[in-house]
């Protein structure tokens, strides 16, 4: 990390004056504007959890969205 880097710790410089990319925190997808930088997070979100249940159901086990124990019963 550069002295520059170090300026601004966790969140990218700030070089516009457009509020959606202020204050963003610095990422893996090197995204500086906050309204890409959520599209890109619930996407890789979703295509992980999506691996997660495709393996469950690989290895033989039952994914929490279809196991009757997690739906609160009245």
């Amino acid at each position: 990390m550069s002295e520059h880097d170090l300026e601004h710790g966790y969140t990218y410089p700030n070089v516009s004056d457009d509020p959606d990319q202020r204050d963003v925190l610095r990422n893996r997808l090197g995204i500086r504007s906050h309204t890409i930088l959520s599209q890109g997070e619930y996407r890789t979100t979703s295509d992980r959890w999506i691996e997660t249940q495709l393996a469950m159901r690989t290895a033989g086990l039952e994914p929490a969205s279809t196991r009757s124990d997690t739906f609160l019963t009245l």
